[in-house]
């Protein structure tokens, strides 16, 4: 059907503007197959079109088209089409309706990112058509333009705040009023009041209320200096009797909206901040008197007075911006009281706004006046895990001066909540004066040339009015009294505010802090800017310090300076952006004047003001929406959206990158600042934290086919193609066999897989899935107790978690998955590109896809990109829609992936140059040798480059498959990996070129494909990596080895000074060394031919070691594993390892050892050797104390009891076998003792204080 419309969509009127209109267009939406996906055990039919995204559960339509506008675009639908929907899309949509309009509502955008501009088409695709839900499939529209007002692209030079010559003082107030400042304040915050001149004194304020999200609606640049009365300054004194008056605004601002004042409450702050100035070079302001003599052309006697109550009590779902008051739970009927003085009676206005969570029809709301019903309405229907927000609209005539606003719940079921937000009720009042303080405004006579007369009752002749209607400049007017009455003249060209007041009105500011000299606004360009709270500026100097030192410049602020600059001294995140916006400004286009990365350095919480609970150090932008688990989100985004045109629709670009350090404690503050730095410097203790992990990335996907076929294998193959030196490793819940425990379904061997990836070490991993704020997946194989004891420090990854809610960081109540990880001192992620709320399957996957477009490349000079850069790619690549918002960036995003520096380029293989199609074949036990050189990015050959390369030699690409576990989300699926390594070394590069030799195993696939070598190399401060790809693998070599010597294995716990049967922690790591003539079959192709480890005969569960083998430096001979056991039981166990050579020989090794818990020092295996002796020995001893600094202490007696020699030492352990502690034979005295038979004590302590001891006997013999 076709609708013709002859009304405007958000238009906007400037007077005094030119206004310029479109042709008429016309837009076709594509509607395509539905969404099927689960919903609480349920198949829902989600409707699905072209260019849609879903917002509060609803499609959302948003195409960029090819137009740009020269001022602020306002849509006209001029007419639309509609189509049916199926009846499962209605019977999803049905629960959403309060977000589906019942005329078609399009928008169109001014969208940009870094300056470039286009626009963009949203709106809702559906219309309520007699209560019917239809899809909109075509409509045209025109589109008027207003040029937008003057607004000045430069910011002020210098701060009035940078002035070293002045004295600040902020203080605070939290109501609307005329404040008065005397001699008896001053002194009390500090000021020397002695022979103070009254002239000196100025006061600073904004008084803006919540600042405007949209980026080109004015806001104070800097500090606004006020207007303000001084009593008795005329003498240069300020005598005791001498005081100061201003007019200060609270942080909630009225407004004048759809012909009635509402009440904008500030979400960030219950304050405003004003700011006393003194110094003696600047011109005191001082307020003015009308000075016009106007003829009046109306005369007024009342007044538009407001109400309103709104208790703020609790966030619904401790997200979002709004907090809601009075629940209707046990108490469905509440009443509320007001009262209206001198009441006319006309009628009043009306507004209720409430939420419900309500899944059961039947349910209503009723609302009353003075005890008559006004309304009854239907509470809306919500989902289980939403709320429903409604508004109401009533009138009533008052009838008295009293007003009672009744309000009752009848609901169908006990489960139905209903909570209320605000009452606003707007009536006519007589101007007459009630109490010391009263502000009035009306829109009688209002308009262009007109004056309104204002006549005051019951005004005392010590008051005064004031024209309040400029927040920053009041204005004093002049009038004249008649008996008890006042009147004045004024302008009516605009809704003027004002307030009348009396002497005894006046309010008392309260002191807040000494405010010292600072100059945000003269701050060069820097690469990196730092916004910290207060309590962590000792930490973000330390993470400035370190990107300085890595050649980049960085500013490091507080909150407060930011806020007193850029926010008039008040909590607001566009504070936050208007700093950031700045230097976007001022950089003008130009990509290298602009920084690259903000880092917020603290947690923001949902709750800025407290309320409930927590302390938010560097504000969150939340969503105003905290009724729908999708829409109710928190988003750094918001503070890097800096182009005019912009204020944070779904369109809107990202300019910079942005991170947040999410941390709330000191202790937070150092872990992940350690982290950061090891991370940076390539440094663990020490020790550089170089390796072949920095080539590694893990896929991990749940329990549904889509998470492969939609995300991962796409990941897959990109990468592959584009990035071959990368490694994946696939690890895909029903590629593992479920296990059905009494805690329900798991993938007991998913999560080992998870963790060994983690300890073994990875560049980057993602998980796609469901999820929370516990982990991921709903069988467990992702949890906080499993996060908590990854043990990765030298090899932290980035993580990515396509899942809902696995970084919840803004509620300080909830302990949650991406939180944990990145605050593990012992590992973990050094940062996560993690979602904060609920996500929607489509988005998760548009934005994993444009992550992996972006994640591996680099920069001009070839450095890997920022993780903020690539964040802001991704959300810039990602389709428009506020869901994507939801992923945050938590770390420091000034951090660059460790992909490795420089390039590997193989040169030849068996003398062959590689770029010959005439290469050998990699054969079943055929020799291979390759030569190879490192280059820098141009492709210059590193002659300087000395170190080791480890080349990991792969097989053809092996099929794989699922397995189809769980009914209607999973079948047999096909899937690739290439993991199964047919040589793995450890080389010398020497002066940039390399050479290395391999036997390649019997055990590979023989048909013919594709193999790769994959290449790592670093010399301890420079990397590279590199990949080959044209190799062919397969077949057998006819003059291939002749074998069958199996090959030699030595194995170790923790180190090669254990000990058959000694002692271990209940985590040692197993050390075993492999040696043959022609290499070791680590492929894993051969069934039964891995390395394997059996711990207490347990056959039926190895631990296969294959890709925990590395030949030794330039030998493919010999090599040696190193695998880290975890949580063994206390007690004697046995170990047997198998490997076997290229030509399938094998050999076993056995032993035995016993777990004592590291906690209970325990000693075994004391002794000195040699023993007897005759001129000195060494004392040996097994601890259980892996990796610990132990005290230790030897005393020697004769067999009488005697002390003659005391030795006391101090052992620092990496295995569990002492190194030797030396004795000469001499005593406490440097005299030798005499030959016979002595008793020795040995006493260890750890460092918790505990202690073992052993006593034994030793012979000396001389």
């Amino acid at each position: 059907m076709i609708k013709k419309l002859t009304f405007y969509i958000f238009a906007v009127f400037f007077s005094g503007f030119a206004f310029s209109q479109t042709e008429v267009k016309s837009q076709e939406i594509i509607w395509k197959s539905p969404y099927k996906i689960n919903k609480d055990e349920q198949t829902v039919v989600i409707p699905n079109c072209e260019s849609c995204q879903l917002l509060n559960e609803v499609p959302y339509y948003s195409k960029k088209i090819k137009e740009t506008f020269n001022g602020e675009p306002s849509l006209k639908v001029e007419a639309y089409e509609t189509a049916s929907l199926s009846s499962e899309e209605v019977k999803f949509l049905s629960a959403y309706s309060q977000f589906i309009p019942s005329s078609p509502v399009f928008h169109i955008y001014k969208a940009a990112g870094n300056g470039s501009e286009q626009s963009v088409l949203q709106g809702v695709p559906l219309v309520l058509e007699n209560g019917q839900v239809k899809k909109i499939t075509k409509f045209t529209y025109s589109v008027t333009v207003v040029p937008l007002p003057f607004k000045p692209k430069s910011f002020v030079a210098s701060s009035v705040l940078g002035d070293p010559s002045k004295k600040w003082y902020k203080i605070s107030i939290a109501r609307d009023g005329v404040y008065k400042i005397d001699k008896a304040f001053l002194s009390s915050i500090g000021v020397n009041v002695s022979g103070l001149n009254p002239q000196h004194i100025n006061i600073y304020g904004n008084a803006t209320g919540r600042l405007p999200v949209k980026n080109s609606v004015y806001r104070p640049d800097d500090l606004v200096k006020n207007p303000i009365f001084v009593s008795g300054e005329s003498d240069g004194i300020f005598d005791d009797n001498d005081y100061i008056l201003f007019h200060a605004y609270s942080a909630s601002k009225w407004s004048y909206t759809d012909n009635v004042y509402r009440r904008d409450l500030n979400p960030y702050t219950n304050n405003t901040y004003y700011f006393i100035c003194i110094s003696s070079s600047e011109p005191p302001l001082r307020i003015s008197s009308q000075t016009q003599n106007l003829t009046e052309t109306a005369t007024i006697t009342s007044y538009d007075y407001s109400l309103i109550h709104e208790s703020e009590q609790r966030n619904l779902l401790k997200a979002g911006q709004r907090f809601y008051g009075e629940e209707f739970d046990s108490e469905l009927t509440k009443t509320f009281n007001f009262s209206i003085p001198d009441f006319i009676t006309s009628p009043a206005n009306l507004y209720i706004s409430y939420a419900a969570q309500n899944m059961f029809p039947g349910s209503s709301i009723r609302f009353y006046y003075n005890n008559n019903l006004l309304n009854t309405y239907s509470l809306l229907i919500s989902s289980e895990d939403s709320y429903v927000r409604d508004e109401k609209k009533m009138t009533f005539t008052p009838n008295t001066s009293s007003v009672n606003i009744k309000i009752t719940v009848n609901r169908s079921n006990p489960s139905v909540l209903t909570y209320l937000d605000k009452i606003e009720i707007f009536a006519k009042r007589q101007l007459v004066l009630s109490g010391s303080t009263m502000y009035f405004r009306t829109t009688d006579n209002v308009g262009a040339g007109n004056v309104n007369k204002y006549v005051i009752g019951n005004v005392a002749p010590n008051a005064e009015v004031w024209d309040v209607t400029s927040r920053t400049a009041p204005v004093r007017m002049n009038g004249q009294h008649s008996g008890t009455d006042y009147s004045f003249n004024s302008l009516a060209d605009t809704i003027r505010e004002f307030v009348v007041f009396t002497p005894s009105g006046y309010l008392s500011p309260t002191f807040v802090e000494e405010v010292y000299p600072q100059n945000l606004h003269a701050l060069p360009y820097a690469d990196i800017l730092i916004v910290t709270h207060p309590k962590f500026l000792t930490y973000a100097n330390r993470l400035a310090d370190l990107h300085r030192n890595d050649g980049e410049s960085v500013h490091v602020v507080t909150t407060k300076q930011v806020y007193n600059e850029f926010s008039g001294g008040q909590p607001d995140p566009v504070g936050i952006r208007f700093f950031a916006k700045m230097f976007y400004e001022r950089g003008a286009g130009n990509s290298d004047l602009i920084p690259e990365n903000l880092i917020l350095f603290g947690n923001g919480h949902y709750d800025p003001r407290s309320i409930v609970e927590g302390e938010s150090y560097v504000l969150s932008y939340q969503a105003e929406n905290s009724e729908t688990s999708i829409s109710a989100f928190t988003s750094d985004d918001f503070f890097v959206v800096l182009d005019d045109a912009e204020a944070f629709n779904p369109s809107d670009k990202l300019d910079m990158g942005v991170g947040r350090m999410v941390v709330s404690t000191n202790e937070e503050a150092e872990i992940l600042l350690r982290k950061t730095e090891s991370y940076l410097h390539n440094l663990y203790n020490s020790v550089s934290t170089h390796g072949d992990w920095r080539l590694k990335y893990t896929l991990i996907a749940d329990a549904e086919d889509v998470f492969i076929t939609g995300d991962c294998e796409y990941v897959y193959n990109k990468v592959k193609n584009g990035h071959p030196e990368m490694i994946a490793t696939k690890i895909y819940a029903d590629a593992y066999p479920q296990q059905i425990t009494a805690g329900g379904i798991r993938f007991p061997e998913m999560e080992n897989d998870i963790n060994r990836k983690i300890e073994e070490g990875c560049l980057l991993i993602s998980y796609v899935g469901h999820g929370g704020v516990k982990g991921a997946g709903q069988e467990r194989f992702i949890t906080l107790e499993q996060i908590k004891n990854w043990s990765n420090p030298d090899k932290l990854h980035l993580f990515v978690s396509a899942t809902c809610d696995f970084t919840r960081a803004d509620d300080p109540r909830i302990e949650s998955a991406g939180t944990v990880s990145l605050l593990n001192p012992n590992g973990g992620a050094v940062a996560l590109m993690t979602t904060t709320r609920s996500i929607f399957y489509n988005v998760n996957t548009d934005v994993d896809t444009n992550f992996y477009n972006a994640v591996f490349l680099r920069d001009a000079a070839y450095k890997p990109l920022s993780f903020g850069q690539i964040f802001k790619m991704t959300k810039n690549g990602a389709s428009s829609s506020d869901n994507k918002r939801s992923f945050m960036l938590i770390g420091d995003p000034a951090l660059r992936l460790v992909l490795p520096k420089w390039k590997i380029v193989t040169d030849s293989l068996n003398g062959v140059e590689i770029a010959n199609s005439n290469i050998d074949t990699l054969k079943a036990l055929s020799k291979i040798t390759v030569k190879g050189h490192i280059t820098d990015a141009s492709g210059v050959l590193m002659n300087s480059f000395n170190g080791t390369i480890i080349p990991s030699v792969f097989d053809k690409e092996k099929l794989n498959k699922t397995l189809g576990q769980k009914a209607g989300k999973t079948t047999v699926l096909d899937f690739y990996s290439q993991n199964n390594v047919l040589y793995k070394g450890n080389v010398s590069v020497v002066n940039g070129k390399f050479e290395f030799s391999f036997i390649v195993p019997k055990d590979i696939n023989y048909q013919f494909g594709k193999g790769k070598i994959s290449y790592y190399a670093d010399n301890d401060v420079i990397d590279a990596g590199g990949a080959e790809t044209s190799i062919t693998v397969g077949g057998v070599d006819p003059n291939g080895i002749q074998d069958n010597i199996p090959p030699v294995i030595e194995a170790y716990m923790n180190d090669e000074r254990f000990v058959n049967g000694g002692l271990t922690s209940e985590n040692p790591k197993f050390i075993a060394k492999l040696k043959d003539d022609y290499g070791i079959n680590a492929v894993g192709n051969g069934i039964g031919h891995d390395i394997s480890l059996v711990l207490d005969g347990d056959e039926a569960s190895p631990i296969i070691l294959n890709n925990y083998y590395i030949a030794d430096l330039d030998s493919y001979q010999s090599g040696k594993i190193s695998y880290q056991m975890k949580d063994l039981k206390e007690g004697k166990h046995t170990l047997k390892i198998k490997a076997w050579d290229v030509n399938n020989n094998s050999a076993e090794y056995l032993m035995d050892f016993v777990v004592a818990k590291k906690q209970e020092l325990a000693l075994s295996h004391v002794l000195n050797y040699p023993n007897p002796f005759t001129t000195s020995t060494n004392f040996f001893f097994e601890h259980n104390q892996f990796e610990e600094l132990l005290e230790s202490q030897i005393q020697i007696f004769t067999v009488s009891g005697k002390l003659v020699k005391t030795i006391n030492s101090y052992v620092q352990t990496s295995g569990f076998r002492s190194d030797g502690i030396h004795w000469d034979g001499r005593d406490d005295f440097g005299d030798q003792l005499a030959k016979g038979v002595y008793v020795y004590t040995l006493t260890v302590k750890n460092s918790s204080g505990d202690v073992a001891k052993k006593t034994e006997k030793l012979v000396l013999l001389k």
